[in-house]
């Protein structure tokens, strides 16, 4: 992944600012952390996992149980310093997903673009912290045979008698595990 020139001076200054971090007061640090994970949280992968006040249930920081402890602050800081450094070399960022487009047109010409993608599903389901391995590797693998047949030069009617059992299979899967998948069938058409 190549990161933005732009982005990196606004990481290369605030890793100056968390070296610095030891000489504010309580108030400043909590101000600077807050900062530091309201900017970088969305797109550096494990963000909080480590810190101080990490909830993994909830994957956010309760700042309750740290805003006036300096030194959890400068140590959560010192953790995202290291973060920082790592993802300047693109090694522990988000994956962007790839740019792929279904345009659904309805009969009265309105068409609706959204975005479907095979390697953001297999990513979202990675990183879906409530699924055992074993619901992930099967989710993976319905995702992946999926992908086969959109590869495949098979008309769309074959395709779907492919499919079908799939959709029967979403059916009895979770809320988020269908969002994942049930927009990859409209890939199918293309």
């Amino acid at each position: 992944m190549v990161v933005d020139k732009e982005f990196i001076k606004m990481v290369d200054e605030d890793i100056e600012k968390i070296n610095n971090a030891e000489s504010l007061s309580v108030g400043d640090c909590l101000k600077l952390h807050r900062s530091l994970d309201g900017r970088y949280q969305s797109c550096i992968k494990g963000w909080g996992k480590g810190l101080w006040g990490f909830m993994y249930n909830h994957n956010m920081l309760s700042y309750s149980c740290i805003s006036n402890d300096k030194e959890a602050l400068i140590q959560n800081m010192q953790l995202m310093k290291g973060k920082l450094e790592t993802f300047k070399h693109g090694l522990n960022a988000v994956a962007i997903p790839e740019k792929s487009s279904t345009n659904i047109t309805f009969n009265n010409n309105n068409n609706i673009n959204f975005e479907v993608s095979f390697s953001h599903a297999v990513s979202n389901i990675q990183d879906n912290g409530s699924l055992t391995n074993e619901e992930t590797k099967e989710i993976l693998d319905k995702i992946s045979f999926l992908e086969d047949v959109y590869k495949s030069k098979e008309s769309n009617k074959s395709k779907w008698e492919k499919v079908k059992p799939v959709i029967k299979w979403v059916a009895d899967k979770s809320f988020d595990v269908a969002m994942q998948i049930l927009p990859l069938f409209l890939k199918l058409k293309e």
